[in-house]
Order: structure tokens, then C-alpha cells, then sequence
């Protein structure tokens, strides 16, 4: 035990030097197999490449990335600089039509794949394909098959060239030719949905007046929200205020402490009802909100998106049936709401015909960049300050 004790410091490195070479042994062995293997894979591969002889040199015809550099057709961005290096991207790609055992990405002016030589058929030219010179939503190649179009002028987009009721963007758009007053989309394209509706109704009552004992001579007072703006309207049991019908009303009162009198005081709690056509009834407390029990949809049906203030507002809900309609056209069509995925926001329509439902339509999301036309921006002078009524002074 004395001994451990004096020479504990020497075992302990004996051992470490016993463990370093068993390591340093099992490294060797590894190597020498790692040798052996690579060896065996460099002959059979030898073998698989050209029954041994050299592989040749890639030829230009069937790997055209220096061509694809030098052509004039092409655009490329540089990205980065002297510092961080450079980094080449082509402006645009596309998939080869050989989609069963090829699908690689080429650069779009590419005639040929250079790996399966597959011909990708004739494409328009790659500096004009989806360019939008104007940003008016219609490309530069659509607006040169029509002389009323122009690529730089982006409020032609927003006219009615064969008076059909829709503008030239919308008919592009829809793929119907907006030079025949012939030939138009459904109303549907000009719907859209805006969100879901929830939380509390649109609708509170406000106030009471009674006229006399008979219910049918009172009168009840409605504040009605729609699209920020809040409207009172009025009406009597079994009219219509918006789009809720008055069913029935219900007197109550109610002894409450009224902390400003520091007394107690009478409080009108009448409930009246109310009922959305295809919604169950809800009750309306006086001065206060209700939630509601059925989840609509807000659309929007833009009747012209150079007006915004012809934008007409439809809640529906899944199943419900739902007009469009055109009045300076006497165009109408029926619609009825299929579904609904919250997950998605994809709302999904179907028009009403004599036969039937038509196919389904997917409505378009709104958005007022795209479906409202932009308002001019006022023009300033040089110190960047607004021109009186927006036109600069003649010189």
C-alpha cells in the first residue's frame, strides 16, 4: 500500500502510454484499410468510366454555360462585390419538357437540354416574357397585340375599350379579348374576398320610442357598421334596418346605483330581436353588442376598380345564395358560396343556372394594390414641396 503511494504518479503515465499506443495502433490499422479500399474503388471505377482508357474532355456542344454567358439574349445580375466575391443569376429559368426522366432547370433561352437533348419547342424572347413596363398588371406582350394599348401608359388598364362592363386588365386577365364586346368573363371576376367576419354583430340597438301602447307603432333606433363607417337607421317590428329584420321586443328595466347621483336609479334593459336572413335570431340588449353565432365571409364586388366608391359588400355564409349584377348593363348572375378554408383563406363559388351549379370558381383575395386603380401622385416642385391644387405654375 506504501508503495502505491510513493509511485501512484508513475502507474498513472505507464497507463496513459499503454492506452496512446494501443490508439496509435488501431490508427494504422484503419489507414492501411482505408488505403486498400480506395485503391479497389479507383480500379473498378477505371473500368466502369471507359474500359480504362481516359475519359474525354467535355464538349462545348453538349455543356453551353460559357455560350450561355456570352449570349446577348441573356440577362445577369451581379450580386455582391470586389470584396465578398461575385455571384452570377440568370434572369430567368425553366423546367425541360422532358418531365419523365429529365426535369432539370435550364436557362430559359436554352433550345436544346444539354443533358437529355430534349428540344424545349420555341419560347418567346427571354427579355420580354412577363415584363410590365407600366406596372398596370398587363405585360408588354399582351399589350402589343391591341393598338389601344399602351406599355407605358398604365391607365389604359383601367378602361372599357368595347364597353362590356369590364376593363381591359380584368378581360386579359380572365383570357377574354377586350376589343369584342362579345366576348366578356363572368361577373365572378369581379369578386373578391376581403375576410372572415366574427366577433360581435354589426348591428346595436340604441334606443326606444313607444308610441302609444301598440308595439307596432314603436319605433327602434340601430347603429350599423359597414366597412368602418357607422350608419343609424330605423324601423318598426317586422321592417328591415340593413340587412336584419325586426322580430320582437321585449320591455325590461332594470334597478341599478348610479354612481354619479349617488342614488338608485330605473335602467332600460329592453331586448329586441333581430334575425339575418339565413342566420338564426339573435338578441339585441339595449346599448350593448352581441356575438355572433354564424360565421359569415365579407366580398367585394367591384363593379369598377377606377371607382373605389363602386365597391359593393356582401357578407355571405357557406351555403348561402348571393346576387351580382350589373344595372347599367342588365347583367345578373347567382352565386352560392361551396366552402370555405380558414387555413387557406380560399374561398370557393359556384354560379346558379337553370340546370344547376356551374363549375367552381376560386375567388381572388383582395387586395386594393392590384384591384383599385392607384391614385395620381401629386406633383411637387424641386424642394420637394406640393405644387398648389397639385399643377405646377406655368413658367
Amino acid at each position: 500500500m506504501d508503495w502505491l503511494k510513493k509511485h501512484y504518479e508513475k502507474l498513472i503515465f505507464g497507463l496513459f502510454l499503454a492506452g496512446l499506443l494501443v490508439w496509435c495502433v488501431l490508427l494504422y490499422s484503419n489507414l492501411s484499410t482505408t488505403d486498400k479500399h480506395l485503391e479497389t474503388l479507383g480500379k473498378s471505377m477505371d473500368a466502369i468510366s471507359n474500359k480504362n482508357k481516359p475519359i474525354p474532355a467535355l464538349k462545348a456542344d453538349v455543356f453551353q454555360g460559357p455560350a450561355a454567358l456570352q449570349d446577348p439574349n441573356s440577362e445577369w445580375k451581379v450580386l455582391g462585390d470586389n470584396k465578398t466575391g461575385t455571384l452570377f443569376d440568370p434572369c430567368s429559368f425553366v423546367r425541360c419538357k422532358n418531365l419523365t426522366s429529365c426535369q432539370y432547370l435550364l436557362p430559359y433561352e436554352y433550345k436544346t437540354c444539354p443533358y437529355c437533348k430534349t428540344n424545349q419547342g420555341k419560347l418567346e424572347d427571354p427579355k420580354k416574357v412577363g415584363q410590365d413596363s407600366d406596372n398596370d398588371g398587363i405585360t408588354d406582350v399582351d399589350e402589343a397585340k391591341y393598338p389601344f394599348l399602351d406599355a407605358n401608359n398604365p391607365d389604359d388598364a383601367w378602361l372599357d375599350e368595347d364597353k362590356d362592363g369590364f376593363s381591359n386588365r380584368e378581360e386579359i386577365l380572365a383570357g377574354t379579348n377586350p376589343a369584342d364586346p362579345k366576348s366578356f368573363p363572368n361577373l365572378s371576376a369581379k369578386l373578391r374576398f376581403e375576410r372572415e367576419v366574427t366577433g360581435s354583430l354589426p348591428v346595436v340597438f340604441t334606443k326606444l320610442t313607444k308610441d302609444g301602447a301598440d308595439q307596432k307603432n314603436w319605433v327602434f333606433a340601430f347603429d350599423i357598421r359597414s366597412r368602418g363607417a357607422k350608419v343609424t337607421k330605423f324601423g318598426r317590428l317586422g321592417e328591415k334596418v340593413g340587412d336584419y329584420r325586426i322580430l320582437a321586443v321585449s320591455v325590461k328595466e332594470q334597478k341599478t346605483f348610479d354612481q354619479k347621483t349617488q342614488s338608485e336609479v330605473i335602467k332600460d334593459t329592453s331586448e329586441v330581436t333581430v334575425q339575418r336572413e339565413g342566420d338564426e335570431p339573435a338578441v339585441l340588449e339595449l346599448g350593448k353588442r352581441a356575438e355572433a353565432k354564424t360565421i359569415r365571409l365579407q366580398l367585394l364586388f367591384i363593379k369598377n376598380g377606377a371607382d373605389p366608391k363602386s365597391l359593393e359588400v356582401k357578407q355571405v355564409k357557406v351555403g348561402e345564395e348571393f346576387p351580382l349584377e350589373l344595372k347599367d348593363l342588365n347583367r345578373k348572375e347567382n352565386y352560392v358560396v361551396k366552402s370555405y378554408d380558414a387555413s387557406t383563406s380560399q374561398v370557393i363559388v359556384q354560379q346558379v343556372l337553370d340546370k344547376g351549379l356551374g363549375p367552381e370558381i376560386k375567388v381572388r383575395a383582395y387586395n386594393p394594390v392590384n384591384d383599385l386603380k392607384p391614385k395620381p401622385k401629386p406633383l411637387v416642385d424641386p424642394a420637394g414641396m406640393p405644387f398648389p391644387e397639385g399643377v405646377p405654375p406655368t413658367p
